[in-house]
């Protein structure tokens, strides 16, 4: 059996980097051209964090399960994109 690592905040951390980068581009904070770099980052290392999270669930049970996956995704992603909408919401209504 392969050891998969649990948790990686170091990977997490350079996610957030990039997430950074990305909004510094998109504020138009002036000569900064790291955007697109942000978001090559962000994808690659979520891809990679993903496959980790596939492996250690065949290494698991032997099997991946898209259901399972995609039901932990949106477990994951609904909370923040309600928080997402809500704020949007409540900027429009006072803006």
């Amino acid at each position: 059996m392969r050891k998969v690592a649990r948790r990686s905040p170091e990977l997490d951390g350079i996610r957030a980097l990039a997430v950074l980068a990305v909004m510094a581009g998109h504020a138009g904070i002036p000569h900064f051209i790291g955007g697109g770099l942000g978001v090559d980052m962000f994808f690659t290392l979520s891809g990679y964090l993903i496959t980790h999270l596939l492996l250690r669930e065949f290494d698991r049970i032997r099997s991946i399960s898209r259901v399972s996956f995609y039901r932990r995704r949106v477990r994951r992603l609904l909370p923040v994109l309600y928080a997402l909408l809500g704020a949007t919401a409540v900027y429009s209504a006072i803006a």
